[in-house]
């Protein structure tokens, strides 16, 4: 496995948001080698280690607060050479704004469920599959481009 995102200290929900974060600021670069990505929650912030496939990726660590994690990340890749300033893939995105709840109904049972994402009144909207927690079924539903982009979305029963 080209990346390995191993974190600790912290919810389920919180893990999976975390490693989907990590997976989009690494993208396509895990395929350049071995990535290992260490994660621990540490009251309120998170330790960081990192060891990638360059010389100048081995053993990176910090501190970080979970709102500088990705710009942290896309700075340490900057600094290896495999980031250039003003790509798209370098641009942080705007911290997320308020928690929304949309209530759906599931095209399959016919049951509701609510997706929660984070979301900006300007943010953009695109569908995304979420599976119905009755019936495991995949609807399209829209979330925040900010939601969409990280995978940082959930459904539950409504």
């Amino acid at each position: 496995m080209p990346l390995k995102v191993l974190i600790a200290g912290c919810a389920e929900a919180e893990r999976q948001r975390l490693e989907s974060l990590v997976r989009s600021v690494i993208g396509d670069r895990a395929r350049q080698g071995t990535w290992n990505v260490s994660l621990v929650r540490i009251g309120g912030k998170h330790s960081l280690r990192l060891d990638g496939p360059h010389e100048s990726l081995r053993a990176v660590s910090f501190i970080v607060a979970e709102s500088e994690l990705r710009q942290q990340l896309l700075d340490a890749l900057s600094r290896a050479g495999l980031a250039s300033p003003g790509t798209p893939a370098q641009e942080p995105l705007p911290p997320p704004g308020d928690t929304r709840r949309d209530v759906y109904d599931c095209g399959s049972c016919g049951k509701g469920f609510a997706v929660l994402y984070e979301g900006h009144p300007q943010d953009p909207r695109r569908r995304v599959p979420v599976a119905c927690p009755h019936c495991w079924q995949i609807n399209h539903v829209e979330v925040s481009q900010w939601a969409a982009t990280g995978e940082e979305y959930r459904a539950e029963k409504a």
